[in-house]
């Protein structure tokens, strides 16, 4: 389960050996979410799904990585490409800043 990014207090992940569609797994604390990146006609839809028993994140928190995966759309759809297909590994990035 390589970490692909620290962004802010989340941490994000994407699980090797995997399932469609692109996805990554955000905890923070001990809450998780799974966010399902499908763009329809290239524009990108953001599907959150809540996983098992984790606490999800709260709507505002959600909103926070929307803008995340929004801006790093194309980063994480090749990070996803390079574990899922090529068996790649990936290095964590830190964000710092809100975006």
């Amino acid at each position: 389960m390589p970490k692909i990014y620290q962004y802010l207090n989340y941490e994000i992940f994407i699980y090797t050996n995997d399932h469609l569609p692109v996805h990554i797994h955000i905890f923070i604390q001990d809450r998780q979410v799974k966010a399902e990146l499908i763009w329809v006609n290239k524009k990108l839809e953001i599907h959150f799904k809540k996983i098992g028993s984790y606490k999800p994140l709260s709507n505002a928190e959600c909103k926070d990585v929307a803008i995340f995966v929004r801006s790093y759309e194309k980063q994480i759809k090749e990070k996803w490409d390079k574990i899922m297909y090529y068996n790649q590994a990936v290095k964590a990035e830190v964000i710092k800043k809100k975006l």
